[in-house]
């Protein structure tokens, strides 16, 4: 091979590393980011908690209500329903269930220090703001 093929292709392999990097990067961001305790915006009541360890929970009103596993992920296909999105560039968050017999799925509209923003994956599209507590 000649030396401009060579470069080329070294270009290629690098520009898809630095992608893949960038977007894993990306993930770790978001999972640091939604630690902690989040407060929904429309019923103070209902708070959601994430823990280092991948899990959920869900509090009403001081009470635990569920307990979840939770996952991001860039992949489109989330509970059933495929995304005309490059994947990558999207994240999603899937919450299971202990016993793995009910599953949500959200997009990740945005996630900050102060607020995180959620949109149900299903037919019955709903919007979440949730501020840190």
């Amino acid at each position: 091979m000649n030396r401009q093929v060579l470069t080329r292709l070294f270009l290629i392999l690098l520009a898809t590393f630095l992608s893949g990097a960038f977007i894993n990067c990306s993930n770790a961001d978001t999972e640091n980011l939604l630690i902690g305790e989040w407060v929904s915006e429309t019923d103070s009541n209902w708070r959601i908690e994430f823990d280092y360890d991948g899990r959920c929970f869900w509090h009403y009103e001081g009470e635990p209500t569920d307990e979840f596993e939770y996952n991001l992920s860039n992949e489109s296909l989330q509970c059933g329903y495929s995304f005309p999105k490059a994947d990558g560039q999207y994240e999603y968050l899937r919450l299971t269930d202990r016993e793995g017999r009910q599953t949500y799925c959200y997009e990740v509209l945005g996630i900050d220090q102060e607020s995180l923003s959620l949109r149900t994956i299903d037919l019955g599209v709903k919007n979440f703001i949730f501020i840190r507590n």
